[in-house]
């Protein structure tokens, strides 16, 4: 067994501490890599279908424009470090082990979960390449997921269906509630809402607790919002 995969193999035993909601943990492990997600900017990305092609779209339109972007999806279908590249490259087997070795007290220390180490290689690498802008994608809701500790340019939010109602709720306007956690005060959000403008218009009904402004991917809708 190489050292790589003596590597992945110590990541993937992390899963059994099972999905972990809550910022905490991804805080711990930022701090300790002294905040790497504040030195760069980003787009985040929520939804339950259609994170990835966006994703993806995104990443090909800011390298077309000559930025360097780094790219943050799950899950891989190969190998680990699909999850984590700039420039459409993977992170390097060999920073992956880099990062896992410096990491290992901090991770035996507060157990974290394996997406919470990933998303926090994957904000480390990207602060330490040097990105122009990162791409990233929300791994399950949105406002207790890892990823929302980052204070983004825009958001976006995708089509929203039944997904995940053990942790995210029951009713698509709970699991809505959980995916809009990834709005931010004064930054925009974009909202794919082709087929069911009501859902879009509750977006609209809480932009103004977050001073954000939000427009529909597809079209103008006109609603007067009353009070």
């Amino acid at each position: 067994m190489t050292e790589y995969q003596r590597t992945t193999s110590y990541l993937f035993k992390l899963e059994r501490f099972g999905i972990k909601l809550g910022l905490d943990n991804i805080n711990s492990l930022l701090d300790f890599l002294d905040h790497p997600h504040r030195k760069w900017q980003s787009i985040h990305i929520a939804g339950t279908n259609g994170k990835g092609s966006t994703a993806a779209m995104l990443e090909s339109v800011f390298i077309d424009a000559g930025l360097k972007v780094g790219l943050y999806t799950s899950p891989h279908l190969v190998d680990f470090t699909e999850r984590i590249r700039i420039n459409r490259i993977p992170i390097t087997k060999k920073d992956v082990i880099e990062f896992t070795n410096r990491m290992k007290p901090v991770i035996e220390s507060i157990a974290p979960s394996f997406f919470e180490v990933a998303t926090a290689m994957a904000f480390w690498y990207f602060d330490k390449e040097n990105v122009d802008l990162a791409i990233v994608e929300v791994g399950m809701g949105g406002r207790l997921d890892s990823t929302n500790v980052i204070y983004p340019v825009a958001t976006i939010i995708n089509s929203i269906g039944y997904d995940h109602q053990y942790y995210l709720g029951r009713t698509i306007r709970e699991i809505a509630r959980e995916k809009a956690g990834i709005l931010k005060k004064n930054v925009p959000c974009f909202k794919r809402s082709k087929y069911r403008p009501y859902r879009y218009l509750w977006f609209c009904s809480i932009c103004p607790d977050f001073n954000c402004f939000i427009s529909n991917m597809y079209r103008n809708y006109h609603f007067r919002l009353d009070s």
